[in-house]
């Protein structure tokens, strides 16, 4: 599905970082290192207004590395609500998250009345299989 998707330069300038579910970035200089030596190997994703979804340690990095634009992978505005899932199913798969983190994330979509705790436990336990 995401592959559907139309991939571009973005100016990294003009991508808006809000509220992420991953408080812990963790040691970004191994994907500093992989930026400089090999280039980026998977697009950021932004929603079209440009509002971070998914990509945050590699937005992070190359601003480092003073790169100017940066690969997305672009979601249109109506598919707003994969925007946390992605975002969740990105960081999860890296890395598990912080009891917090899980937290968090359940207890923003309960907010929205998406009835998403059965939902994500099943995720969760799948994703661990």
């Amino acid at each position: 599905m995401l592959k559907d998707f139309l991939v571009k330069d973005v100016e990294i300038g003009k991508i808006k970082v809000g509220k992420r579910q991953r408080k812990y970035i963790g040691d970004i200089s191994p994907l500093k290192k992989s930026l400089k030596d090999i280039g980026l190997i998977n697009p950021i994703i932004v929603s079209e207004d440009m509002n971070l979804i998914a990509g945050y340690r590699r937005l992070l990095a190359a601003k480092e590395l003073g790169w100017k634009t940066i690969s997305a992978r672009i979601i249109p505005l109506d598919y707003k609500d994969l925007f946390e899932d992605i975002e969740f199913y990105e960081n999860y798969s890296r890395k598990n998250l912080f009891q917090e983190e899980i937290e968090s994330v359940i207890k923003s979509k309960n907010e929205r009345g998406k009835g998403f705790i059965k939902k994500i436990i099943t995720k969760i336990f799948k994703l661990r299989k």
